[in-house]
């Protein structure tokens, strides 16, 4: 009886064009960080066809991505996956591209849509997850992981670092005589105020209910008393038409202000500044204690 063996497959090496494109998609695939993504994609075509800069521009991104410095020979192409469009990539190099060198670099940009993608709406994903729906302002978790990081550089800096808690004055009595609407609209505008009223550095939170966090960095307890007290003024001005009404709401409130000591972690940091703001209301509300 004869027996007949199919003529074996070949196994792909690390040189050959199907080696070279398994290298580059499992290294693009081994993270979900799109900065890293570009990154890992220059690091691989660079040898392959002499790349010298990637630049990545997107909407669903803050900013724009860049890894190696730009050349003059530049290639833009835009990025879609099914129909959507994720992005404008710029790739450039000193020499001019041939043909032959678009090729392969339409091969290896085919590698890179999926990956970058799924990094792309990984930091989506996790940015909306510290982010508070109503105001916009980062949220609890995000303070949290924000206040461990900077009181560690504070304490291995040696620079100052303060915190202030801030909230609105008689919230409940609003919501019950106004209704939660006209409420969400009082802590919008509260929102937005902190971040009219903050320095570039400064970094707002909605911690809880109409509670907000500023944190800020190389900031003594001067100067954020000094902050304060101007967002207090600002807020003294501050009225919100009721419905169709000619009502107006006069918006006020109260603030506490702490400064790091040594060695002290960020949870007795933020607890001073919130006892600071109990005994601001203790005092009669519209103002501002210091710890």
């Amino acid at each position: 009886m004869e027996s007949r063996v199919g003529k074996p497959q070949a196994v792909p090496t690390a040189s050959s064009p199907e080696g070279v494109a398994l290298r580059v998609a499992l290294r693009l695939q081994s993270t979900l960080d799109p900065a890293a993504v570009l990154r890992y994609f220059l690091q691989e075509c660079e040898p392959l066809i002499g790349l010298a800069s990637v630049r990545f521009q997107s909407e669903a991104l803050p900013e724009v991505l860049q890894a190696g410095s730009a050349r003059r020979c530049r290639v833009v192409q835009r990025l879609r996956l099914n129909g959507r469009l994720l992005g404008e990539l710029t790739l450039s190099r000193a020499a001019p591209w041939r043909p032959e060198d678009r090729e392969a670099l339409d091969q290896l940009v085919a590698l890179l849509v999926h990956p970058l993608n799924n990094a792309v709406r990984f930091q989506q994903a996790e940015a909306a997850g510290r982010k508070d729906s109503l105001t916009g302002l980062q949220n609890r978790q995000a303070l949290a992981e924000a206040l461990a990081r900077e009181v560690s550089l504070a304490h291995r800096h040696g620079h100052p670092l303060s915190l202030m808690v801030v909230d609105l004055d008689r919230f409940k009595a609003i919501n019950d005589t106004h209704g939660h609407r006209v409420g969400d609209t009082a802590l919008c505008r509260l929102a937005a105020l902190l971040q009219e009223n903050c320095r570039g550095g400064d970094l707002v939170f909605r911690y809880a209910g109409d509670e907000f966090v500023v944190l800020m960095a190389h900031t003594a307890a001067a100067g954020a008393v000094r902050s304060g007290q101007r967002l207090l003024a600002r807020m003294a001005q501050e009225t919100l038409a009721i419905g169709e009404s000619d009502d107006q709401l006069n918006l006020r409130a109260s603030a506490g202000v702490a400064e790091l000591e040594p060695e002290e972690a960020g949870e007795g940091l933020f607890h001073r500044a919130d006892m600071a703001l109990l005994r601001a209301k203790r005092y009669g509300r519209e103002r501002l204690v210091c710890d």
